[in-house]
This record gives C-alpha cells, structure tokens and sequence, in this order.
C-alpha cells in the first residue's frame, strides 16, 4: 500500500481489518478447564485447550467447582516450550473442577466462530465495540506505517500519535476487560507458629 496523497475511505478501512488486527483488544472469557491436557508434573497445558492462550499475563483468575466457579485458588502461570501451563499442584482439585478466566484477544472469535487468522475480509466482524477496535486499529496502524501515518497527521489528515493513544486508552478504560475486583492471596501463606 502506498499512499501518495490523502488514503481513500476503503484503504483505511482495509488497513484496519486486514493488516492491523487489534491486537490490543481483548475480550473477558470464563469456562471449565478439562482435564485431558496434564503434563506428567501435574501441570495442565492450557494452550493445547485454547490455542489462542498464549500468554502467562491473559490468565486472570482460577476457581472451583464442579457446575459452576465458587471458590477461588492460589495459582501460578508459566511458560514453557511456547505453552501456557498452570504449573504446582492444586491438590484435591482435579482439573475437571477447575474454571478459568482469562483475557481472550478479540480477533480469535470472528463472526460468532473460532478464528486462528483473525478477520481477513472486509465483512468480518468482531464481538467488541467498533470505536474500541478502531482506536487499536490506528494505534497498530502507527506501528505498522508510521511515515505513512505521520505523514496523514502533518497534513491534518488524521490524529496524531499521541492523540490516537489518548482515545485508545479512553477506549480502553470504558470498553475494556473489567479489573479484578476480588482481593486475596495469590499463594498460600503459612506463618511460623511460636511458642
């Protein structure tokens, strides 16, 4: 894509959906881990459930219970061999108990499906809000083009890089995955007992 002058309506559109999948935005998702995919050290592969789990960072939180999560557990996230494992043991909880929630990046479920590409037509569509995908479609935008996109905003023709990641987090803020609103700890503690 070379712009020589103002991009017309669909190239920005195209660069959008096509070349910058927002890669930023992401979706909260919560279901029952199984328990097929558990290493010999008890840890369980979590990306050979969800392939688009693939970083420690997108778990969130870990809970129990057979029907649904009641009861959250200490965890611990690592990885290992491109995998995302929750390693340690969890004792009495078999992986059939255990429910997961974790960030899921938005391009993973294009129109209403699992999708390992991302959207790739212009008729694509995402389950998140248009101005939140479109805030980090400029943003990638940016990385991905940035003569191209410094170009458009010296001429007036778009916003600026600082004014594009000033909407973006606002974006981000309103339409974003919610922060934990659960306090505790993330691990056993044990104290010393005296006298």
């Amino acid at each position: 894509m070379r712009w020589r002058g103002r991009p017309r309506h669909d190239e920005a559109r195209r660069l959008t959906l096509s070349q910058a999948k927002p890669y930023r935005v992401a979706l909260t998702e919560r279901g029952q881990i199984g328990g097929a995919y558990v290493t010999s050290t008890g840890d369980i592969d979590l990306t050979a459930q969800l392939p688009w789990l693939t970083n420690p960072d997108q778990v969130v939180r870990v809970q129990s219970g057979w029907s649904w999560p009641y009861r959250d557990l200490p965890f611990d996230v690592v990885k290992q061999a491109g995998h995302v494992l929750l390693a340690g043991s969890l004792g009495y909880v078999s992986p059939g108990a255990l429910w997961l929630s974790c960030l899921r990046p938005a391009w993973t479920w294009v129109n209403g499906a699992e999708s390992t590409s991302g959207p790739t037509q212009d008729t694509d569509t995402l389950e998140v809000d248009l101005d939140y995908a479109a805030s980090a479609g400029h943003i990638e935008a940016w990385h991905l083009f940035p003569s191209h996109m410094f170009a458009a905003a010296a001429g007036n023709l778009q916003a600026t890089q600082q004014m594009a990641a000033a909407e973006f987090t606002r974006q981000s803020l309103i339409w974003g995955p919610p922060p934990s609103r659960s306090i505790a700890f993330s691990e056993i503690v044990s104290l010393p007992l005296v006298g």
